[in-house]
């Protein structure tokens, strides 16, 4: 800091008094000038050190930060240190400054030096008043504390600044000293080394940052992150057209690699349908892949592919021309010939077929072969692929005369389709496990086939014994889907109670590549002979269970049927009322009386309830019916399978209960839930409520009623039943009788003999 040129006059004290307060203010501008530019320097330091290791910028843009930062610091600086460090304070002005702190001079400072400065001395001046104001600020100059003047905040403030951005140099200098090199490097001398990374990433398929792909097609791209570094969550990449649209998308995580598998987690994503070219880049965790570009140009691509087909004789299919669409699946034994149109002329086709390698070797290689272009039409190949007897996968590889290869092999998957053998889908109806000696078996369902069915028999197996082979009666005539109503008569087997009969359907299809036919087998199914006497009781058993059941089933339809009385009006309660007492005596006043405090609201939500709960239950009762009657039918299938039924017992099992109940199932539950139905939507209606009410009661009523007769038939089936047992049971013991008296008369004729 300059000294003032009328400092020498000043008095003693006063003079040292300026002189303390103009080195303060100079160590005052020095030390905050420094601390200020100190943490320019830091932050500076902290931004560029940010940019640089966030977004790793052009060595230009680098540069250019740099002019910026030491702009910024420069600037700093020249504002609080450079501009201020040199400037020559009056001492007019600081003896202001003084005495604007220290009110006690009462402007004697002031006074002392402007009348001892020179131009002061031409004035005429008392010297007995200057020398008394002299004194006067003397003795009050030697009670000044200089540091009160100056408000110490600022200055404090840029010195810890300073200080934390030198600490936080020294301290990033010894703990991440190569990172700073890194920095420096970069920064100053415009390197472009890399930052160390925590996340490393690769992309496969970019030899030179650059990839070429046909106009219009789909790129896709596999970023690959070590899985021995940080693997980031989120990969994205970031690109720009030619025609400068932006873009971003996250890639798709592939799966989920373990680190201590897999060396790569890997990242997908898919350019589609690429017109233009394309500049990206890839952002992973702190690593990123930069200047990636894709060229977009012509290529030489397939337009169309065929194959010509010509089917095995056994499929009775024509030959076909098949485009190739993905995958193709074609039938073992076709001769093919491919065919196909290329978008650009060409000069060479190659294909390439993996074939087995050297068995000594153990290998696989490539069989090529260069497939000649059609001299009329460059754009058109074609070649024999011979008779399909496997899978095959071919890769054709286009060269055109622009000299440019087709970036990838166009792939051609062949696969051959075994002939399926056939499918049988056949049961056994009308009979149980249990059948007589002269059981006939019912068998039904479908047989199917790819191509068409060549025979169809039936395989069975009397205990033990070989199994032996029946023809089907009606011939499949080499059809694909085949129809089954077929009868196994086991009338002829002279079959005995206590054995075992085991059949199974069998069919064989057209195939003839090989030797034999495709052939194909049903379930197999198992049946224990037994006496009809044993399969009358089983069944009198069943029926005695469905008996059981159906009664069960009357009471629940009673219930039903009742709940349909609780189902009450109180709007036609209420008009039942005010007639006269003969209308009175009729039904209304039969219904139930409505609880007391009860709303419309709430009646009316009961009806709803009831209603709802009405039809649930009739929808129950029909399936219910509905399983009983076709148990019934079962029962008078199996007696006419066993050849055991009486016309009188058929007719009692299904004009007495079977088709009664199918009627009752089929028609009349169905009346009954489009009456409850009915009701439902006029449940909230006085006025058609009521009637909608009493034909659904009346329907149930009939219901019972028809229920009721089966039921009255079904114990009279019984009570044929049991009269039939003691019969069967006194033809019994008459047998036995009739042995022993057989026995008695052996016995006597011997003992007469003997005689």
């Amino acid at each position: 800091m300059a000294r003032s040129t009328n400092e020498h006059r000043l008095p003693g004290d006063v003079g040292h008094l300026l002189a303390a307060v103009r080195a303060q203010i100079s160590r005052y501008v020095w030390l905050e000038g420094l601390g200020a530019t100190c943490g320019a320097i830091g932050l500076a330091f902290w931004v560029l050190l940010a940019i640089d290791w966030t977004f790793e910028p052009a060595a230009w843009i680098r540069l250019g930060l740099l002019f910026v930062a030491l702009a910024g610091v420069g600037f700093v600086a020249y504002r609080r240190l450079l501009s201020r460090a040199f400037v020559r304070f009056p001492d007019r002005s600081l003896a202001l400054l003084i005495e604007r702190h220290f009110p006690q001079f009462h402007d004697s400072l002031v006074t002392a030096v402007e009348l001892s400065s020179p131009q002061a001395s031409a004035a005429p001046i008392d010297a007995e008043m200057l020398q008394r104001t002299c004194r006067e600020a003397q003795a009050l100059a030697r009670g000044v504390d200089v540091r009160a003047v100056f408000d110490p905040a600022p200055r404090n403030r840029a010195l810890a600044a300073g200080s934390l951005a030198l600490l936080s140099l020294a301290i990033f200098a010894l703990l991440a000293a190569g990172e700073l090199g890194v920095f420096a490097r970069r920064t100053v001398l415009l390197s472009d080394e890399l930052w160390p990374r925590r996340t490393h990433l690769e992309i496969d398929g970019f030899p030179g940052g650059m990839v070429k792909v046909a106009r219009g097609g789909d790129l896709d791209i596999v970023v690959k992150a070590d899985t021995k570094m940080v693997v980031p969550s989120v990969v994205q990449v970031r690109y720009r057209s030619s025609e400068g649209v932006r873009g971003w998308a996250n890639m798709s995580r592939q799966g989920e690699a373990r680190t201590s598998q897999d060396p790569f987690q890997q990242f997908a994503h898919k350019f589609q349908g690429l017109l233009t070219p394309l500049e990206f880049e890839v952002l992973g965790g702190d690593d990123r892949l930069r200047d990636l570009r894709i060229e977009v140009v012509d290529s030489p691509s397939i337009a169309e592919m065929s194959l010509d087909c010509v089917f095995p004789a056994y499929t009775h299919r024509p030959p076909r021309v098949l485009p190739v669409t993905g995958v193709m699946q074609i039938p073992r034994g076709t001769e093919i010939v491919v065919r196909a149109r290329a978008n650009k002329p060409l000069v060479r086709v190659t294909v390439e077929e993996p074939v087995a390698g050297d068995p000594s070797t153990g290998g696989a290689g490539l069989l090529a072969r260069d497939v000649g272009v059609d001299r009329d039409d460059p754009r058109a190949f074609a070649f024999p692929l011979g008779r399909l007897d496997s899978n095959r996968t071919l890769m054709v590889t286009l060269d055109d005369q622009d000299g440019i290869r087709s970036r990838e092999p166009v792939r051609l998957a062949i696969t051959a389709v075994q002939d399926e053998i056939p499918r049988l889908a056949v049961r056994p109806r009308g009979v149980g496990t249990s059948v007589t000696p002269a059981v006939r078996i019912p068998i039904v369902g479908e047989i199917k086939d790819d191509y068409g069915i060549a025979r169809t028999w039936i395989n069975y197996v009397i205990d033990e014994r070989p199994a032996v082979e029946q023809a089907f009666a009606k011939p499949p005539r080499e059809r694909a889907e085949l129809s089954v109503e077929e009868t196994l008569d086991a009338g002829p087997f002279e079959l005995q109670p206590g054995q075992k009969l085991a059949l199974s359907a069998h069919a064989a299809d057209t195939f003839a590549l090989t030797e034999t036919p495709n052939i194909g087998t049903s379930e197999r199914f198992e049946f224990e002979i037994v006496t009809p006497e044993q399969l009358l009781a089983l069944l009198e058993s069943r029926e005695l269970n469905l008996r059981r059941r159906f009664e069960q089933l009357l009471d629940e339809v009673t219930e039903s049927r009742d709940s349909l009385r609780d189902i009450t009006f109180a709007e036609t309660a209420s008009a039942a009322a005010t007639t006269d007492d003969a209308t009175a005596a009729e039904p209304a006043a039969e219904e139930v009386e409505e609880p007391v405090g009860d709303t419309p609201e709430r009646s009316a939500e009961r009806r709803k309830i009831r209603t709802e709960r009405a039809i649930q239950n009739g929808r129950k009762n029909a399936s219910e019916t509905r399983g009983v009657a076709v148990a019934f039918t079962d029962i008078h299938e199996e007696l006419t399978n066993n050849r055991v039924d009486t016309p009188e017992m058929m007719s009692r099992l299904m004009d007495g209960i079977a088709r009664p109940l199918t009627r009752v199932a089929d028609e009349m539950f169905v009346e009954l839930d489009r009456r409850l139905l009915d009701l439902q939507r006029d449940v909230d209606n006085a006025a058609t409520g009521p009637e909608r009410l009493a034909a659904a009661e009346q329907q149930a009523d009939a219901i019972l009623l028809e229920m009721q007769r089966v039921l009255d038939k079904m114990l009279e089936l019984e009570t044929f039943n049991e009269v039939v047992a003691m019969l069967r049971s006194i033809i019994d013991e008459q047998k036995d009788v009739n042995e022993a008296t057989r026995d008695l008369r052996k016995q006597k004729v011997r003992d007469l003999l003997d005689d």
